[in-house]
Order: structure tokens, then C-alpha cells, then sequence
């Protein structure tokens, strides 16, 4: 007897074996959807936060801004719907550079901080469909780290030049004669340090190759000053920024260089500031590679740094400046010098950046009395005084401004500010410092005999001496255009400036036997003949004198100093160019 098997159930079995399958399918592909979009959600929000970080700030700074930093993020990240209390927020900073073609953070042993890190961890269940069949958590992290630097260009001005005067000067110093139109050009074009570098590169004139040397070592290069202005004219075209005028003035100073054949070495006049370490070191490049430099200033001191210690005289003034008898000698001591260094920085780091004026000296002369004079006392005394000669000593410290920080840095609104300490020039000025007397004279008694004396008439000065001090100050930039104008004007405690000094100094003079051995005259001491004699001349010589020392200072000394970019008793502080890194994420 045969029985049939029965199949009853069989397709149920199937069914919920099948109907399990796609639940479980189900379950992995909506949790592996959802902890992907919870992890794209979290890699969102630490790159809105990193770059929350450097937004708010002209620059990412690890070392002194950590707790500012911080806040900005965790705001941000509150704002993006991250739970602080259900999540975990990590920061750290570090040095950038350059691997491999990949950006890195060295956030070991680096004291100049760039570059910072968010990291979030958030704890998730591993399985909301399957909870039950597997528990548990599922830790999800990201990170994100951004870089942000700034780099400002500023200088010392020294406001409007005269262009004859200027031509003099610099003529002088390149020992040739020098016929620019206008110095207006040089005045308003700015040159970065990169473009300048690049420029000398091409044209063989580094001694070392930019692409495996360093910048310091490229600032050690000894380079002819013409061929320093030919490669300012070749980075003027390169960056598009060439002034008619600019070029014009530039080929002028070129060909009167060219026969002067001067040289320097570059890290006399421009110089990296000094790092602590290698990561430092290559922020400071970096920075001093997108700074600006004003045009004027750079070609103008090179100038000076060809023909430091030389005592030049500059010739013709005289006729310039209508003064008889005029001479002028300049000793260039320092020459200006821009370092470049890094933000922020206190007045003493040794990364700070910072901008000198140059340190000289003048030795300035002109006629006194030039057509002479005759004083006498009826009956009794005659005085010829013949012409004399009046010399000032001027000795000038350098002006020097140092950027310290960028506290505020909203381009929105827009506000940028900047912190400096600047320490504006001060003179001391020295007044007939020859050792011969300033005036010779004849004296003749009752018109008898002739010339029985001759005496020397010599002016004595009472000057203030003036010392240096340093000003804290802010300069607050509203998004004009650069360089800044007007500019941050600095002034130096009352008592500093030249026309200060004019106004407490004193003048007196003294009457010295030049030749003459009687010990009387016709029964008068010769100490009777002498007070006579000074207060004869007093009154007329100082009346002379003072308004002469006041026309050397005011019309020959300060447009000098003007022309090599000192200004005395105050500084007018110019940001030439401001380069911010963009808030970029590097990781």
C-alpha cells in the first residue's frame, strides 16, 4: 500500500525564512545608511567649525588665541545641531608644511602655531531596525584642520618730496646727476619681496637658486644697485602693476647707476626676522615672500646702503636753496632696513616684523656776514668783522616701527586693526662745532696804527638733547583702499621735534685773541678791548645768526632727511599691503 507525502507548510517556511532575510537586509542597508549620513553630518560639522576657527581671525594663532578659538568653534558647532554633552570636541594646533605634495600638522614641539584641529567623536547604536539581534555602539570621528597666516607690508613715510632736491641728494650718493621728473610714481607703487626675488633669480643675480635655497640665503647675495632697479622694473611688469612715471624714474636712477658701479648685499637693507624653529622659519619666508614694499623706499635705500660710512658732499644747493655759501655733507650710518616676521609678537621677540629708517649724519654750512660788517665806538674803537662761515652738526637716529598684532579683523563690516609700537627719529643738533671761530675780526683803536688786533668771534649753543622713546598705538584700517592715506601719524613727546629744539636752543658768543701779543693798547687792557669788542658784536651776530641756523634746519636739514624718508619728532606709519590667507581646510 503506497502513501503520498504530504508538501503542507513548506511555502510558509519559505516565506518567513525570506521575509527574515529582508528584514535583516533591510536593517544593514538603513543602519549602513544611517551612521553614512551621520558620519558625513559630523565631517561637516568639524569642517564648519574648523574653518568657524580662522574666520573670525586675521590669523590662526595656537599659542596665545587658544581660548577665543575654541569658543568660536563650539559655537559653531552648537549652531550645526552637535551635542557637546553627547559628543566629544578636541582641538589641537600645530605647525603646516608641505609632504609629499600634502599639507601636514606638526603639532610636536612647535612654538609657532598656524594650523589647528578639530576632532569630534560621537557614540551612535550600532543597529536601530535590529537592535535586539546585535546592541551595542558604533563610535563615529572626524576631523578637520585649517591654516590661516597674514602678512602686512608698512613703512615710515615721509610725505611730499622736492624733486630737485631729491635729484641732488640721490644724485650725490649715486655720484652722478640725476634728472627724474617726478618722484610721484615711486612714491605710490608697491613691490612684493617674491615678485623682487624672482625677478633677481631670472636674471642670474642671486647666489643661491631660489627653487633649492632658502630666502636668507638669496638676501646674502652682494648685487650691483643697477642691476637691483633693472630687476624692480622687470618685477613692476611682472606683477601688472607698472606706473609710467615708476618706470620712467627707475630707468633714470638704472643708467646714472650703471656709472657709479655701486653694489650692496641685500640683508643690509632687507632681512628675515629670526625663528625659534624650522616650522618658524618657513612661516617667515612665506610671509616675507607676500609682503609688499614701497617702491621709493626700497630703491632709495639701496641707495644709501651702497654708500654706507661714505661722507658725501652734496653739491649745488647753494643755488637750489638761495642760501650763500651753502654746503652740505652726508654720512649715511645705518641704512634702512626692513625685517620681516611673523603675528603676533611682542616689541622684544625676535620674530617681530619691523621697519628702520636709516641712521646719518649732516654737516651743514653757510655764510655768515657774507658782505661783512663795521661796528665801532666813535672816536675810540673801530671793528671790521670779515665774512664768516656757520656750521650745524645733525645727528639722527633711526625711526622704527614694529608691528605687534592684528586684534581685529572683521572684512565684513569692514574693520581691520593693527597694533604697533614706533619710536618716532629724534636729532641732536650741535651748533658751530669747528674748532676754528665762526668770524674773524680786525680791531683798531682811535684809527691809529692800523690793525693792532685780530679777534675771533665764536658762537657757543646751548642745544636740549634729545632721547627716543617708543609709542604703543592702533591703526584702524575701514576697507580703503591701500597704501593707507591718510597715514597713522606718531609724535614723539613734546620736547622732540626740531622746530622744539630751535625754540629752547640759546646762542651766545665768546671773543678770543687770534693775533695781537700787547698785553694794553694806548693804556687800555686788552680784557677791556675784548668785552668791548663782544658787546659790540653781540647783538648784531646773534641777530643774524639764530634766523640763519633756523633757515639751515627748516629749509635745508628736514627736506633732506625728508628725501631719504626721515622725519624728526614724528611718524606717519603706512600699511602699504595686507595678504590674508584664505580660511582653507588643509586636511
Amino acid at each position: 500500500m503506497m502513501y503520498r507525502r504530504t508538501q503542507k507548510g513548506a511555502i510558509g517556511l519559505s516565506a518567513v525564512l525570506l521575509l527574515l532575510s529582508v528584514v535583516m537586509l533591510a536593517a544593514v542597508v538603513i543602519d549602513t545608511a544611517r551612521l553614512f549620513f551621520a558620519q558625513r553630518e559630523l565631517q561637516t560639522q568639524a569642517d564648519l567649525a574648523a574653518l568657524a576657527m580662522s574666520r573670525g581671525v586675521c590669523y590662526v594663532d595656537g599659542v596665545n588665541a587658544r581660548a577665543a578659538l575654541e569658543a568660536e568653534a563650539q559655537a559653531n558647532l552648537v549652531l550645526n545641531g552637535f551635542d557637546l554633552e553627547q559628543g566629544s570636541a578636541a582641538f589641537t594646533y600645530g605647525g603646516v608644511g608641505i609632504e609629499d605634495s600634502h599639507w601636514t600638522l606638526d603639532t610636536e614641539g612647535v612654538d609657532y602655531q598656524p594650523g589647528a584641529r578639530v576632532s569630534l567623536t560621537r557614540a551612535l547604536p550600532a543597529s536601530l531596525v535590529a537592535g535586539g539581534l546585535w546592541g551595542g555602539q558604533v563610535q563615529l570621528g572626524a576631523s578637520a584642520a585649517v591654516y590661516k597666516r597674514m602678512a602686512v607690508g608698512f613703512g615710515i613715510g615721509s610725505g611730499l618730496l622736492d624733486v630737485d632736491l631729491t635729484n641732488s641728494l640721490l644724485g650725490a650718493l649715486l655720484g652722478g646727476e640725476l634728472n627724474v621728473l617726478s618722484y610721484n610714481g615711486l612714491a605710490s607703487s608697491r613691490l612684493s619681496l617674491g615678485s623682487l626675488l624672482a625677478a633677481m633669480d631670472a636674471n642670474g643675480l642671486l647666489a643661491a637658486d631660489l627653487a633649492v635655497g632658502t630666502v636668507d640665503e638669496a638676501l646674502a647675495s652682494n648685487i650691483a644697485l643697477a642691476d637691483l632697479v633693472e630687476a624692480s622694473i622687470d618685477a613692476l611688469n611682472a606683477q601688472g602693476t607698472a606706473d609710467v612715471e615708476a618706470i620712467d624714474a627707475l630707468t633714470e636712477l638704472e643708467n646714472v647707476a650703471r656709472v657709479g658701479g655701486l653694489s650692496l648685499t641685500l640683508s643690509d637693507l632687507l632681512r628675515l626676522s629670526t625663528a625659534t624653529d624650522e616650522g618658524m622659519g618657513g612661516e617667515i619666508e612665506r610671509a616675507a615672500l607676500a609682503t609688499e614694499i614701497n617702491l621709493y623706499g626700497l630703491v632709495s635705500g639701496a641707495v644709501m646702503a651702497s654708500n654706507q660710512n661714505h661722507f658725501i658732499e652734496v653739491p649745488g644747493l647753494d643755488v637750489d636753496l638761495g642760501i650763500a655759501g651753502l654746503s652740505v655733507g652726508l654720512t649715511i650710518i645705518e641704512p634702512p632696513q626692513y625685517t620681516f616676521g611673523l603675528l603676533p609678537a611682542a616689541a622684544d621677540d625676535d620674530w617681530v616684523a619691523q621697519v628702520e629708517t636709516a641712521q646719518v649724519e649732516l654737516d651743514v654750512k653757510a655764510a655768515l656776514l657774507p658782505g661783512g660788517l663795521s661796528l665801532g665806538i666813535p672816536l675810540l674803537l673801530n671793528l671790521s668783522l670779515n665774512p664768516g662761515t656757520l656750521g650745524i652738526h645733525v645727528d639722527v637716529a633711526k625711526a622704527r616701527t614694529r608691528l605687534l598684532d592684528a586684534p581685529v579683523c572683521n572684512w565684513s563690516a569692514p574693520q581691520l586693526q593693527l597694533e604697533f609700537e614706533t619710536a618716532p627719529s629724534v636729532a641732536n643738533l650741535t651748533v658751530g662745532d669747528d674748532p676754528e671761530p665762526e668770524i674773524e675780526a680786525s680791531v683798531n683803536v682811535l684809527g691809529l696804527f692800523g690793525s693792532l688786533l685780530t679777534v675771533g668771534i665764536d658762537i657757543e649753543a646751548s642745544v636740549p638733547e634729545s632721547s627716543q622713546s617708543s609709542i604703543e598705538h592702533s591703526f584702524t584700517l575701514g576697507g580703503e583702499a591701500l597704501p593707507s592715506d591718510p597715514p597713522e601719524r606718531v609724535n614723539a613727546p613734546l620736547g622732540k621735534t626740531l622746530d622744539a629744539t630751535l625754540d629752547e636752543m640759546t646762542l651766545d658768543l665768546n671773543v678770543i685773541l687770534l693775533d695781537g701779543a700787547l698785553n694794553s693798547l694806548l693804556g687800555l687792557s686788552l680784557d677791556y678791548v675784548l668785552d668791548e669788542v663782544l658787546g659790540l658784536v653781540k647783538e648784531p651776530v646773534l641777530d643774524v645768526a639764530k634766523p640763519l641756523v633756523v633757515t639751515l634746519v627748516g629749509d635745508v636739514v628736514e627736506p633732506l632727511l625728508q628725501a631719504l624718508g626721515i622725519t624728526v619728532g614724528y611718524a606717519d606709519v603706512i600699511v602699504e599691503s595686507v595678504d590674508m590667507g584664505k580660511s582653507n581646510l588643509i586636511e
